[in-house]
């Protein structure tokens, strides 16, 4: 990958096309910022933790995921080194918001545990060499700062009973939507308590209980926020279908056109 286009800078190989990236400059998104404390000290500064840390990011953030990793297909290759091969598409998927009986938390549900003491042990029991201080920083930074994990949070206050669902509309467009697309969504602005069936096949749709594993669209603007938190760690959204077309020249959106 040594081509860069040179309206995003995204690296390609130099058989990919120009537009495959940006659209030749019409499509820009808003880039995320840098990370608030404890996550910057781990991103950012020369320390032991930090170094621990990012040796191990992907752990972390498996610990921290709200959806899940599948494949169509996967074959395991046999051998002293086995090697896991992903055939067909790569999509992630969510449970409910508690789990069914006898069953542990998993996932999303980990953060409606109710104790930080439990909900830490908890996230240690996935993924071995991931250390209990570095755990709670993050646990703690995602409950305050995350806009997902305070929704979905305050969303279960608000459940009436279980047969409820909370749903995250694909397409929802929040008022002052140019203002906002470089901030996080207020929380009474992302998610739907509702009883019916007004949802689409896009949407994101939430139930108390339920064995049921239910696709998330990848073209959902939170697909990316809920499975990696660290990166997102406030919740922003990520591509959808309701990101303005722009002049590749002033840089102004172009009325009327969207992704």
């Amino acid at each position: 990958m040594d081509k860069a286009c040179r309206f995003c800078s995204a690296l390609k190989w130099k058989d990919e096309t120009a537009c495959m990236c940006c659209s030749n400059g019409k499509v820009s998104l808003p880039l995320l910022g840098e990370p608030e404390e404890p996550l910057k000290t781990l991103f950012l500064y020369d320390a032991n933790e930090s170094r621990r840390f990012l040796n191990r990011i992907r752990k972390y953030n498996s610990c921290f995921q709200m959806t899940f990793f599948g494949v169509d297909r996967e074959i395991i290759m046999p051998g002293f080194s086995p090697t896991f091969t992903v055939q067909g598409q790569i999509y992630h998927r969510i449970g409910s918001l508690f789990p069914a009986e006898n069953e542990q938390h998993k996932f999303l549900q980990v953060y409606f545990m109710g104790d930080e003491e439990i909900e830490v042990d908890r996230r240690c029991q996935f993924i071995q060499g991931v250390e209990r201080d570095t755990m709670f920083k993050i646990q703690r930074f995602l409950h305050e700062r995350n806009i997902l994990v305070k929704t979905f949070k305050t969303a279960l206050e608000n459940l009436p009973e279980e047969d409820y669902k909370v749903v995250i509309h694909a397409d929802w467009t929040p008022r002052g939507e140019h203002e906002w697309r470089y901030n996080a969504p207020l929380i009474n602005e992302i998610a739907a308590v509702i009883s019916g069936d007004q949802f689409s096949s896009r949407d994101i749709v939430l139930r108390a209980r339920v064995d049921m594993l239910q696709r998330v669209a990848d073209t959902h603007k939170f697909y990316d926020a809920l499975q990696y938190p660290l990166i997102y760690c406030k919740g922003q959204e990520g591509y959808h279908f309701q990101i303005p077309l722009i002049n590749p020249v002033t840089k102004e959106p172009t009325p009327n056109k969207k992704v």
